[in-house]
Order: C-alpha cells, then structure tokens, then sequence
C-alpha cells in the first residue's frame, strides 16, 4: 500500500528533473564557482563553460476555446512552419462562416436601390416637362426631387451594407481558422499538454514545440575579457558530459556570438553574459548539455586562427 503513489512521485520527479534541466542554461555562475573560476584564458584565447539550451521554443496554444477534435502530432514528430497540429472542433464556426458569404455576396438591396433611384430620375426628369406647361406645382416638383435624393442615399447605404458583410465574412473565416493550431517555426513536438476530447480555453497551451536545427549556448565571462568579445564573433563550441565520455564531446561545432549583455552579472565576482547561436549540423547537440566555448579574443584574427586552435578540456573530475 506504501508504493500506491509510485507512478505520480515518479511523474513529478521526472517534470522536476527536466525543468531543472532546461533552466540551468540561464543561470549564472554559482556563487562556489565564480566564472572567472571555470575560464581558462592563454593571452588571446578565452575557453569558458556554457549551457546549450532551446533558441526557439514556444508553448502552442489554441487561440479559441473548443474542445479538441483531433491532435496530428506526438511527442518527438516533426512539424514544418504552417503544419497542423490539431484541430477544434468547429461545425458551428464553419456554418456561420457559411451564412457570412452568402450575407457578403447578397445585392438584394443594392439593385431595388438602383431600381428606386432609376425611376425617381424619370419623374424628376418628366417633371421638368410638365413645368414647361405649367402642370405641375413646385410643391410636387420638389418632393420628386427629395425622393431622388433619397434614392441615392438608399444606393450609399446599400454599398455600406455590402462592405460590412464582407468584413463579417473575413471575420467569421478568421474564426473558423483560429480552430486550427499551426506550428509558427519548423521543430519538433517535445510535449503534449492537451488530447483529443479535451477541453481547451483560449491562449492554453496544447503542445510544447522547440527547433532542434539551432541551439543557443549561455556563458558569463569574466568581465575583463568580455570587452573583446563581439556580436558575430566566430566562437568553437565542444560539448561537455561531466558524468560520462560520449562521442558527442569529440565534436566541435562552430557558433556565433549573438548577443553581449550589456548588464553586468554580479554573482560572486564582476561576470558578463554572452549567447552564441550553434547549427546543430550533425543533430547531435542537445539541450541541457553543458559545452566549452573557445573565444578568440582578436576578433581581427579570430576567422583566421580558429581553424588552428587546438581545444584543451577544462580539468574537471568526473564523479
């Protein structure tokens, strides 16, 4: 009977374990070691430790409320930009969307218009004949003129009635649309949060999508080396498994600088924050993982040099 919640100790062990995870990457140094501690520096070459973690990742949710009719994709499936992923259910957002076409492509009201105004122009026109013989009196005359007048403005309504239908009509498909969620970038699906059947409120998530192409690496440099570090500096990335020897460490990939923070990090010692956007060229890379950035501090010659650098671990024990 101890054991009965097993499975949701286990559950919420695992969901602690990944958020921890992926949160690692925008921590800054501990305050045991200090980013000046785990950087090695040899006069033109900086080499630091970084966290690779998600560039794009988005919560997809659903931008109406509905219950969700169908679910394309799983954990692990691939999804370009405009894929579906699923669908509300939308019986009544379509019928409506129906009866909006048929409200936009309606000219009922603009041809008896047109007829009214048609034959307020032949009395007004007759009248002025009838002046002629003084047949007619002004009073007349003139009420055959507002009439024509009256027509007009009918036409004028009924073309503001036409323009508004046709709005109501983009809405209603807007709407029947918004019963579609669609994948905003190219990734792959790494959680579910909603199943066919269920419930789901506007704006709530339904899957969890990330782009497994390009990964972003946090690091801190210590202060004094950051000034030579520069936005779309060429920067060698190696990944780095502190508890075991796997054959994703022997590569080493080339990224950029892609942002210098402006802010100092005071955590334990003066540290600045730098990302650097890696290709995941060989789909390798994972986030979570830890990895050493090689800087060349010359960003003259660091295109030049790279080439040449011969990477040396930071001497770090394993467990």
């Amino acid at each position: 009977m101890r054991f009965r919640h097993l499975p949701q100790v286990l559950t919420f062990s695992v969901a602690f374990l990944t958020t921890g995870l992926l949160a690692t990457a925008q921590q800054p140094p501990s305050s045991s070691r200090s980013a000046r501690d785990v950087a090695r520096y040899d006069g033109s070459t900086l080499v630091v430790r970084g966290n690779i973690d998600w560039l794009q990742r988005s919560d997809v949710a659903a931008l109406r409320e509905g219950v969700l009719k169908s679910l394309e994709l799983r954990e692990g499936m691939f999804a370009k930009k405009g894929d579906v992923i699923g669908e509300l259910h939308n019986e009544v957002a379509v019928i409506s969307a129906k009866k909006a076409k048929v409200a936009a492509e309606s000219r009922g009201n603009l041809k008896r218009a047109e007829a009214s105004e048609l034959l307020a122009k032949s009395i007004v026109a007759r009248d002025y004949n009838l002046i002629k013989s003084k047949s007619i009196s002004t009073e007349e005359v003139e009420k055959h003129q507002a009439e024509l007048l009256a027509a007009g403005a009918e036409i004028l309504r009924a073309e503001e009635e036409i323009k508004l239908a046709q709005a109501e009509a983009e809405l209603a498909d807007r709407i029947v649309q918004e019963h579609t969620i669609t994948a905003p970038f190219d990734g792959i699906v790494i959680n579910v949060m909603k199943h066919e059947q269920e419930s789901v409120r506007a704006n709530e998530p339904v899957v969890t999508l990330g782009n497994p192409e390009v990964f972003r690496v946090t690091a801190f440099l210590p202060v004094d080396h950051s000034y030579g570090v520069k936005v779309g500096q060429e920067v060698l990335v190696r990944p780095y498994v502190a508890a075991a020897d796997l054959p994703v460490e022997k590569s080493v990939y080339k990224g950029k600088v892609s942002m210098v923070d402006s802010e100092i990090q005071v955590i334990a010692e003066s540290a600045t924050r730098i990302f650097v956007e890696v290709p995941n060229v060989d789909g390798q890379l994972r986030p979570g993982l830890e990895a050493e950035l090689t800087i060349v501090l010359n960003p003259q010659g660091a295109n030049d040099t790279a080439k040449t650098i011969v990477i040396q671990p930071i001497q770090t024990a394993k467990p």
